[in-house]
């Protein structure tokens, strides 16, 4: 439900913004806050995915990464995992 509720306020907020920065933003902030319930059954992916811009592998695997501290445990290069994100065609 949050999911629903985050994307008709961001729907809501495009249609009253004329400034494309206003509207990027507010889409990454709902993402963030999609992310914190990334854990719950009820996670929406499909409703993630479009605020995400069709980006929600990248964003995803890249907040797992964060979350699990697997960059650091690992000791991956940020930016070689990016480019890999990249390749993969997750970005």
């Amino acid at each position: 439900h949050r999911g629903q509720v985050i994307a008709k306020k961001v729907r809501h907020q495009n249609a009253a913004s004329e400034r494309p920065s206003c509207v990027q933003y507010e889409c990454a902030r709902c993402c963030e806050l999609l992310l914190d319930d990334i854990g719950l059954w009820d996670f929406n992916v499909f409703t993630f995915d479009i605020l995400s811009c069709g980006r929600s592998a990248f964003h995803i695997a890249y907040h797992l990464f964060q979350t699990y501290d697997l960059i650091r445990s690992f000791r991956l290069d940020t930016v070689c995992l990016l480019h890999f994100l990249y390749l993969q065609r997750y970005l």
